[in-house]
Formats: structure tokens, C-alpha cells, sequence
């Protein structure tokens, strides 16, 4: 059984490592299928997802052989995923607006399992989606490509239109929200004093100049401060919602909503348009009404869980900290039983706590998930087989469109928000995979290339949005390119080259 690293992700706790390995066991009950083993390695919460790629391969099979007998599972189960994920979010927001310092330990313990049991369940449905299109496994794109081709010979431009999303994100109703915003406090004056300070000078100015502006900024920011957190926050604050702001001032923002609604019903009439064109049968109708929407499910599944990480870190797990007297860091890469008995002796060890966050392994043993750290860690880690290339001399890069374009500029590598500093209007951003935490740099970008990623992937989904030119799944452009790179990007046909001075 030879572990392979397939993917990778940031800002990840062990908390939530425990939880992500653990649902795969879920599989068969949940779906009928074989078990994959996936896990997760750990540095200081940047990880990689490890597999054994026969056991996901085998689990694709089977789910692609259940879809093909009834493409309409598909549409259940994005149904049913966001039910159980919206019940999810209504119990972890009640922990959270309760007074927690008032409950005994069992009951921060009883919160504690079953919020863990409910988050693993929507893993369990969520992850079902991506194992239809990751990487070598394709399941939608392939099978909407080859109709679309033996139909027509817009075949690339339609299966554009027909995988962007009709439904609203969250992140598109926070957008949204700030453009109305913006429309209500419209102000030559506002807009000199966002445009020309940053974030923090700015946010002084706007409380002292413009008090009502600042008020619903921070009712912006309480509403939406959890849509960027992800696994662990940083939750946004009226800065980072300022810095967003930034990215709309070239536009007026009601000509800008109109714009948002006038595309949406566009895509909408256009996506109807080629379906009575095409006169498909039952099967490949529904895939071409249901493509856009899985594509859309994927974040929204990830944007509730975002919403649950944000009332259980923010409200659970800093009551479980402040009482053991550790922290933040080290509460999330406590495994559960060692809460539990924190919780009962007063006691936790912190120097395995501090190791666990340095490095850690998360895999399936039996039917239970194992935690290895320190040297057993390491150990293990030697033998997952990483991807090795010589990147020397390569000044082409191929990956696959996710929105279409042509663009020139600078590359910036942004993997974390610690990274969005460097981000200039026009640059080029790079990422291993993007993720809602740097979505403001995202804003800036004139394309975007990552590494990972299928036509579910966030990258995907908010370049769309935004519509700006992306290749993803290019493997090693974070590893080929470097800050100050100049590059040119051909998100036509997915290439994207070095220019050399």
C-alpha cells in the first residue's frame, strides 16, 4: 500500500484533520461506495492531502457506474448535503451565542463530539463531488466534453457557459451586499480617502469623516466576517473588508449590480439556449443543467463548514483553551480524547501539543484515525512518494482553462493571507490553490494560475466570477515561476510562458 501526495491546502488544524480522515469511513453507509484512505500531512497546519490513489480510483469507479444508471443522484445529493449542513450550522451558531464559560465540562464535551459527527457526515457527502473530477479522475468534464464535441463545434465555449454557476455564492452575496453599500455612501470624498491610504489609515479617516458609512461597514463585517475563514480564521475585519472595497472603485457600483444581474439572467437564457439547440437526451440534459450547480455545491458545502470552523473555534474551543490555560494553536492540535481528559484531570500536555503543530500525520487505521508525531511521524513521512521534476530551463507551462482570457504581468506567489502583501493591482497570482482566505489579492489579479485544482476548484469558481483569465491544474507553476517573474498567460489554450528580458 504506497502512500502518494496528491494535493495541497493551508491553515489546516489537526482538529480538522481528525474529522476530514475519519469521514471517508462514512463512505459506504453514505453512498454505497468502497472506502478510499486518504490522510493528511502536517507542517505547522500547511498541509498535503495523501492517498492510496487505487482505493480513490476504485471509489470513482463505482460512483461513475452509480451515475451513469441515474445522473440524478447527483442533484439529491447536493440537496441533501446542504440540508444536513444547514442543520449543522444552526447547532454550532446555538453553542456558539451560549454562555459557554457557565456549562460543565461534559456538556463543552458533549457540543464537542457532536459537532465533530455532524462535520465528518458533511465531509462525507461533500467529498463525493470532487471524487468525480480530481485530477486524473473525470467524471462531468469528460463526459459533457465528448457530448459537446460530437454535437458541436462550439464545444469549448459552451461547456464554458454551461459549468459557470447560476446560483449565488456567498462571497457573490457579500459582494453584493458591499456594492449596495458602497451605492448608499456614495462620495467623491470616501472614495479619494479609500483609494489613496491603505486599509488602516483609511479606516481611521472613513470613522472620523464618514460615521454612518463606518457603522454599516461593521454590520458588513459582523455578517460576513466568517465567508474568508475557512479552517482557522483569521475571521475578516473592517480592514480586510476595506481592502475588498478597494478592488470596486473603478466602477460605480450600481451600474456594477446591474451588471452582476443582467449576466446572471444572460448565462441563464444562454444555458437554455443551447440545450433546446442541442435536443440532448434525459442523461445528457441533466448533466448539462446539473454541471454548473456541482460546481457551485463544492464551495457552498465548504462556505457552511467554513461558518461551523468559525462558531466552534471562535466560541467552543477558546472556552476549552482559556480552561486548560493553552493556546489557540494548541487546543486545535489536540486530539479529542486528550480534551476530554484535560477537561477531567485540569491537565494537557502542552509539549506534545507544540509537537503535533510542528509536524503530524493523520491516516485511517482500521476504524479509527491515528495521529503520528514526532519521530513516528517522520518515519512515516519518508515514505509517501512525493512528485519530483527537474524544473530547469522550463519556461512553458500547460494547465487547464477555467476562465478564458489573455493576460501579461508579474508573478506574485500567494499561498496564504500572510503572503497577500506583495499583490499589486495587474500582477499575475500564483498558488498552489487558492482558497477564500486570499480572495483580496485575487481581486488584484489580472490571471491566475494554480497548481491543483478541476473545474470544482476555487479557483475555478471565483475566477468565473470575477472573470478573470485562470489555468489551473498546472502542477509546478508554484515551483517553476518566482516572485518578480514576468509572464504571459493564454487562458485560451491553458499555456502560459516566462518572458525573458
Amino acid at each position: 500500500m504506497k502512500w502518494v501526495e496528491l494535493a495541497h491546502d493551508f491553515n489546516s488544524p489537526l482538529m480538522r484533520h481528525m474529522i476530514w480522515t475519519k469521514s471517508f469511513f462514512r463512505y459506504y453507509k453514505e453512498h454505497g461506495l468502497p472506502i478510499p484512505k486518504w490522510g493528511i500531512r502536517s507542517e505547522k497546519n500547511n498541509i498535503s492531502y495523501i492517498c492510496v490513489p487505487e482505493t480513490w480510483g476504485s471509489a470513482h469507479v463505482a460512483f461513475a457506474k452509480k451515475l451513469r444508471e441515474d445522473i440524478f443522484v447527483l442533484r439529491r445529493l447536493i440537496n441533501y448535503t446542504n440540508l444536513v449542513a444547514e442543520e449543522k450550522c444552526d447547532f454550532t451558531r446555538q453553542v456558539f451565542e451560549s454562555d459557554l464559560s457557565r456549562k460543565r465540562s461534559d456538556e463543552l464535551l458533549g457540543y464537542l463530539t457532536k459537532s465533530a459527527e455532524m462535520q465528518s457526515r458533511i465531509y462525507a457527502l461533500g467529498t463525493a463531488l470532487p471524487l468525480l473530477d480530481f485530477q486524473d479522475w473525470s467524471f462531468i468534464e469528460t463526459n459533457l466534453k465528448e457530448y459537446l464535441k460530437s454535437k458541436t463545434d462550439r464545444a469549448e465555449e459552451y461547456f464554458h457557459t454551461l459549468t459557470v454557476p447560476s446560483e449565488d455564492s456567498f462571497s457573490i452575496d457579500e459582494q453584493k451586499d458591499m456594492l449596495r453599500m458602497l451605492d448608499k455612501h456614495k462620495s467623491k470624498r470616501l472614495w479619494r480617502i479609500l483609494d489613496d491610504n491603505n486599509a488602516s489609515v483609511a479606516l481611521e479617516k472613513v470613522k472620523e469623516e464618514f460615521p454612518r458609512f463606518y457603522n454599516d461597514l461593521k454590520a458588513h463585517t459582523k455578517k460576513y466576517a466568517w465567508v474568508y475563514y475557512v479552517y482557522s480564521g483569521p475571521l475578516f475585519k473592517e480592514e480586510d473588508f476595506l481592502e475588498l472595497i478597494k478592488s470596486h472603485l473603478d466602477s460605480d457600483p450600481k451600474e456594477k449590480l446591474i451588471e452582476i444581474e443582467e449576466e446572471k439572467a444572460r448565462l441563464i437564457a444562454e444555458k437554455e439556449r443551447i440545450i433546446a439547440e442541442l435536443k440532448p437526451d434525459e442523461f445528457n440534459e441533466e448533466l448539462m443543467r446539473i454541471s454548473g450547480t456541482v460546481i457551485w455545491a463544492k464551495p457552498r458545502r465548504k462556505d457552511y463548514q467554513s461558518l461551523t470552523y468559525y462558531h466552534l473555534i471562535e466560541g467552543l474551543y477558546k472556552e476549552i483553551a482559556r480552561r486548560l490555560g493553552v493556546s489557540r494553536n494548541q487546543i486545535l492540535s489536540a486530539p479529542f480524547h486528550w480534551i476530554e481528559k484535560g477537561l477531567r484531570t485540569g491537565k494537557i500536555d502542552v509539549n506534545k501539543l507544540n509537537q503535533i503543530y510542528d509536524f503530524h500525520i493523520a491516516i485511517p487505521k482500521g476504524d479509527k484515525v491515528e495521529i503520528l508525531y514526532g519521530d513516528a511521524a517522520r518515519r512515516f513521512a519518508k515514505n509517501i512518494e512525493c512528485p519530483k521534476e527537474d524544473f530547469d530551463e522550463v519556461d512553458e507551462i500547460k494547465g487547464s482553462v477555467a476562465c478564458p482570457g489573455n493576460a501579461e504581468g508579474i508573478v506574485r506567489i500567494i499561498n496564504i493571507p500572510a503572503d497577500m502583501g506583495k499583490m499589486e493591482k495587474g500582477d499575475i497570482l500564483v498558488s498552489a490553490a487558492t482558497t477564500p482566505s486570499i480572495v483580496s489579492a485575487m481581486h488584484k489579479a489580472s490571471a491566475i494560475i494554480t497548481d491543483e485544482g478541476g473545474i470544482t476548484c476555487h479557483a475555478a469558481i471565483v475566477s468565473r466570477e470575477m472573470q478573470t483569465p485562470c489555468v489551473i491544474g498546472t502542477k509546478f507553476a508554484t515551483k517553476i515561476l518566482k516572485d518578480g517573474d514576468r509572464v504571459s498567460v493564454d487562458a485560451y489554450s491553458g499555456l502560459v510562458r516566462r518572458i525573458k528580458n
